[in-house]
């Protein structure tokens, strides 16, 4: 029927009853001033968002309420999220590992509870193999093709903010960071390409063309690496990298 929306229909059985309280006037006026001191200060979560408008405590409410539903209930804590600052994310070699250790004592000494991040991505990946369920591609490739869609988005948004000279220079930092995600991506792909022939090769499954391979994917990975590195410190030295 015209008049009917299944998929909005899905969602809100899917969250009956499981959105939890907001907080009231008094609670939300002392987060805001916990958010001032801790934007200050660099402590995580929510300082990457200080040069927002609006709502630039957000980080934080969520937060807090995470903090509060796990105490209230004696739960352990997954929180699936596709927030790529470095303000949630403990970060190597390019790749997410997890929640800050600040995220992880804090939760920790609040409620005696465990706490751990992953990405949309590593959720669909790590929790269909933990059930012995092999994950669809296709759905991951979805989930990418919106994270490129809203990443762009939100480049247009801080580009609409800014007069001519400041675009310019905001465009430009984008580039450079855009460049240096792909690298980091690429290097990635060949990480797991170079696992996979280290499982044959424990194996007993030897060849020389499947060696030669193995010592082409480490030097590869190892000249972006210093890649990367060369242009962050280039581009940061020049003030366009945070």
């Amino acid at each position: 029927r015209c008049n009917e929306d299944f998929i909005l229909d899905e969602l809100l059985h899917l969250f009956d009853e499981k959105v939890g309280v907001p907080f009231n006037k008094e609670e939300r006026e002392e987060i805001d001033k916990d958010w001032e001191y801790r934007s200050k200060n660099k402590i995580p979560p929510g300082y990457k968002d200080e040069n927002k408008s609006t709502n630039a405590s957000g980080d934080l409410i969520l937060w807090m309420q995470i903090l509060k539903y796990s105490k209230d209930n004696s739960k352990d804590i997954i929180f699936v999220s596709d927030d790529k600052k470095e303000d949630w994310w403990r970060e190597a070699c390019g790749r997410k590992l997890g929640p800050r250790i600040e995220l992880r004592k804090e939760f920790l000494d609040y409620t005696g509870k465990k706490f751990h991040m992953y990405t949309m991505e590593s959720f669909i990946k790590y929790s269909t193999e933990s059930n012995g369920v092999k994950y669809d591609q296709s759905v991951i490739d979805e989930i990418e093709t919106i994270d490129r869609q809203n990443y762009n988005f939100e480049i247009g948004a801080i580009l609409s903010s800014h007069d001519n000279d400041e675009r310019e220079f905001v465009s430009k930092r984008f580039q450079i960071a855009m460049r240096i995600e792909q690298l980091k991506e690429k290097n990635e792909k060949r990480k797991k390409a170079l696992k996979e022939i280290e499982d044959n090769l424990e194996k007993g499954r030897y060849s020389a063309n499947r060696i030669r391979q193995y010592e082409i994917l480490q030097d590869k990975i190892e000249a972006t690496n210093q890649t990367i590195l060369m242009l962050e410190s280039k581009y940061r030295g020049l003030g366009l990298l945070l």
